[in-house]
């Protein structure tokens, strides 16, 4: 328990850089102010730092105070401890604990567990919550789907019911997966994501842009980070190879910039980290082809 909580302020609170430079910044100021309070010899100055000491002191307290709390509500929720949640059942080949799914749930659960080629790092637990109880990574959010949380031994994804489908589990199931990777994988995939000088990522972009697939990047959201643009390829990928690369229903199909060498090089780069196998590879690189997409000769 105090192990879970602690990754989770890790992870979770001081993880945020915000959240961080603010502390940073109070305690500096707080320091800063006692420093001169002990060394001024005017009176008046005194009074004035003390009071600057006691207001950065309050602000210190206050917004380390806020983020634990925040912190305790997060694990009071994602841990299971409030709702309670349904009995475990083991599900799919690998047998993952699930919580809080029905029978049509669970079979789609099922469904994207057995997918999963072998090797693939798995949640220990997925729990299914009501969208009442859904509370995002510190903050409530409701259109959020789903969470990763990389806990140390014991990794879980969260899903509202209404967001238990194929690809929002394989995209929370490569949260989990991308630990595994090497710096080096990221590193290629940043390099393809800006090839030709054209770096796309942007966190204020708006999520429904409705322009994409393009640039390499399946939707808004997987434009904000390269971990985001990861778990959406992963997701379409498998849906691809899920509906049997079928020529007349299947992702590609939404692409227009099929000249763009990124579609080509992000599933080489599946290929390369063993997200997906020699055979899956060529079956969608042949669809790909035929569908006019540019590869490198």
């Amino acid at each position: 328990m105090l192990n879970d909580f602690l990754a989770i302020l890790r992870d979770y609170y001081f993880g945020s850089v915000i959240e961080l430079a603010t502390i940073i910044f109070w305690l500096c100021a707080f320091l800063v102010s006692n420093i001169l309070m002990r060394h001024t010899k005017s009176s008046v100055a005194k009074k004035v730092f003390a009071i600057i000491f006691a207001f950065c002191c309050f602000v210190s307290i206050l917004v380390s105070s806020i983020g634990i709390a925040r912190v305790v509500l997060y694990q009071s929720y994602h841990l299971g401890k409030s709702p309670p949640l349904n009995g475990a059942a083991l599900v799919g080949k690998f047998n993952v604990r699930v919580y809080g799914a029905d029978e049509f749930e669970l079979s789609v659960i099922k469904s994207a567990l057995d997918f999963l080629p072998q090797g693939v790092i798995l949640p220990n637990s997925i729990r299914v919550f009501d969208n009442s109880h859904f509370m995002t990574a510190l903050t409530f959010r409701d259109r959020e789907e789903g969470h990763a949380h990389h806990f140390p031994d014991a990794n879980n994804i969260c899903l509202k019911k209404e967001s238990v489908c194929l690809t929002n589990l394989w995209h929370e199931i490569d949260h989990i997966d991308a630990e595994s990777l090497f710096t080096n994988a990221a590193v290629d995939w940043l390099l393809i994501a800006s090839y030709g000088d054209n770096f796309v990522y942007d966190l204020s972009i708006d999520i429904d842009d409705g322009s994409f697939p393009k640039n390499g990047l399946w939707t808004g959201y997987g434009s904000t980070q390269y971990g985001e643009d990861m778990a959406e390829w992963r997701s379409m990928v498998y849906l691809c190879l899920y509906l049997g690369c079928n020529p007349q229903a299947n992702p590609f199909m939404y692409v227009k910039d099929r000249d763009d060498l990124r579609y080509a090089l992000k599933l080489g780069w599946m290929l390369e980290w063993k997200r997906i196998t020699k055979d899956q590879y060529t079956k969608i690189k042949k669809l790909m082809v035929a569908m006019g997409f540019k590869f490198k000769p």
